[in-house]
């Protein structure tokens, strides 16, 4: 069996991952939170109020824990986790316009860079939050559930 989430569930997922490597035999990551004040690109780029997750709600989430908000963030960013060996494979979807593309992009080369069995679909023309909206994006989502399947194959 193996672990899933979307935004924080990939975050969770992501955290499982690393905790229970041995036990699992893949993770399924979307558009999955995996840094805390990352200075990525696609923070920046996609501040926009026409996409749903934007910046300020990052941060607002990021304070709701509260005074040692940092010590926090240290392990609920996987990205910045020390030991990748032999974590499941992994397929990561992400949406083109997001700001938690970069997060996506970076943790897939961590990922890879540490020769884990990973692969990372780019979806053009998504936002985050498709997921949970299968049929105002059907197209999109037609587009994960065929990468689900052939992952899981």
């Amino acid at each position: 069996f193996g672990v899933a989430g979307d935004s924080s569930g990939g975050q969770i997922a992501s955290i499982l991952a690393h905790d229970y490597r041995d036990r699992l035999a893949f993770q399924l990551l979307v558009y999955p939170c995996v840094s805390f004040g990352a200075d990525f690109d696609s923070y920046k780029q996609f501040r926009d109020e026409c996409f749903l997750l934007v910046p300020e709600v990052i941060e607002f989430f990021f304070r709701q824990m509260g005074e040692n908000a940092h010590e926090h963030a240290k392990h609920l960013a996987p990205i910045d986790y020390d030991d990748f060996s032999q974590l499941p494979k992994c397929l990561i979807i992400a949406a083109e316009l997001d700001p938690l593309v970069d997060d996506s992009r970076f943790y897939f080369k961590k990922l890879v860079d540490n020769l884990v069995e990973c692969k990372l679909v780019v979806l053009d023309g998504a936002i985050h939050g498709f997921f949970s909206q299968p049929l105002h994006f059907r197209q999109t989502f037609e587009k994960v559930l065929n990468e689900i399947e052939n992952f899981l194959a």
